[in-house]
């Protein structure tokens, strides 16, 4: 379950180099990404073990969804806060 994090953390950071962009909806679209590995790293132990309560290895689509929906909650919670 520790990959399946590491691996997502990774794929958001990818897209760091396009914060340079001149297109703003790839800047913003990059920054969205950075915030939420940001977001995934801080909450790494968390995040794994709402992956192991499922009881079984969930794919990357199931990974991807759930940690989206942890990170937009968190926002609406006020329990974490998005770069500018």
């Amino acid at each position: 379950m520790e990959a399946s994090v590491d691996q997502y953390i990774l794929s958001r950071e990818a897209k760091h180099a396009m914060l340079e962009s001149r297109s703003d909806a790839v800047r913003k679209d990059a920054q969205l990404s950075c915030d939420k590995a940001d977001f995934c790293r801080l909450n790494r132990d968390r995040l794994v073990n709402a992956l192991m309560t499922r009881g079984h290895e969930p794919t990357p689509d199931q990974v991807q969804r759930i940690f989206q929906n942890e990170y937009f909650r968190a926002i609406t919670e006020g329990a974490f806060a998005r770069s500018q």
